[in-house]
């Protein structure tokens, strides 16, 4: 059984010569060194070569490797591929190799992360464009139904987002967590990418599933006043309140946030009464945990 040395000295030597690479007799899907078959190691060669600028990462020992045999849904930790690996850094000879064998397009990590995502949530433009060629699942979910949009939302990359919608994705789709692309981006304060979702058809006065927050809620509680200027002008009701009579005036109070309750106030808000949460009428459960922690007494 060959050694991590003279795997390392075959990649040197003559990376596109199968016959040597067979002379190994390596097991190409088996684990050669920390938990990593070759098809992982050989990825974060190249992701090493990239983040020291060196050129010629090796693609030729990938494809070498490929087709020799090794299984390209081989893992490393957290059960990523060497596509989802080659997708985070941005490797986008790495990544067209790896997409021409298309069961590894919707290959899930430990948290049902699909390559895609990963080249979302890392802002790798190019990446994503090259997975959107081929990719037949733009909007699968991980683990908790969030959709590679989803991901564009919370991290805030608009042109990623308009690369997604563009290529068909649904601005409206839900996750577990209740919320809309739309309210992830309100929340991280994106409003370029709050823009592109709602140039999109995005529904400014939808509201989640759990708390009944709208994107412009959201704005307000974390104080994004360009969010909120371009919700507004989009058609947000600003007096629109969630089932325990919240509207964006309490979430930009509760933020403390002067110039967002400034704002409101100036464009027609009013109060939404007293929070009307079951704790007030003794239920003994609360349904809005972002309010009940500064609720006073009963």
């Amino acid at each position: 059984m060959a050694t991590m040395q003279e795997f390392a000295n075959w990649l040197q030597a003559c990376p596109e010569d199968e016959q040597a690479l067979l002379d190994l007799q390596l097991d190409l899907n088996a684990a050669l060194v920390e938990g990593m078959p070759p098809l992982v190691i050989l990825t974060q060669i190249a992701q090493h070569f990239a983040d020291n600028g060196l050129p010629d990462a090796p693609t030729v020992g990938l494809q070498t490797l490929l087709r020799c045999g090794a299984d390209p849904l081989q893992q490393a930790a957290a059960h990523m591929t060497a596509l989802h690996l080659a997708a985070a850094a941005g490797l986008l000879d790495q990544v067209r190799i790896l997409m021409q064998h298309p069961q590894t397009l919707d290959a899930r990590d430990s948290e049902g992360f699909t390559p895609l995502m990963f080249a979302v949530q890392e802002g790798k433009e190019d990446v994503v464009a090259a997975l959107l060629t081929v990719t037949k699942q733009i909007d699968a979910g991980d683990y908790q139904d969030r959709t590679a949009l989803h991901h564009a939302g919370r991290v805030g990359h608009a042109r990623i987002a308009q690369q997604l919608l563009a290529a068909g994705a649904a601005a409206g789709v839900y996750c577990v967590g209740a919320a809309t692309p739309l309210m992830m981006a309100a929340t991280a304060g994106a409003v370029d990418t709050v823009q592109v979702l709602i140039r999109h058809g995005a529904d400014c006065n939808a509201l989640d599933l759990k708390e009944g927050y709208s994107a412009l809620m959201l704005a307000a509680f974390g104080g994004h006043i360009p969010v909120m200027q371009s919700l507004i002008d989009a058609g947000a009701d600003v007096n629109q309140c969630t089932e325990w009579n919240v509207n964006a005036l309490t979430m930009a109070e509760r933020g403390e946030h002067e110039d967002a309750v400034a704002m409101l106030k100036g464009l027609g808000a009013t109060d939404a009464g007293p929070v009307t949460t079951p704790i007030h009428t003794g239920f003994g459960w609360v349904g809005d945990p972002m309010l009940v922690r500064q609720m006073p007494p009963v």
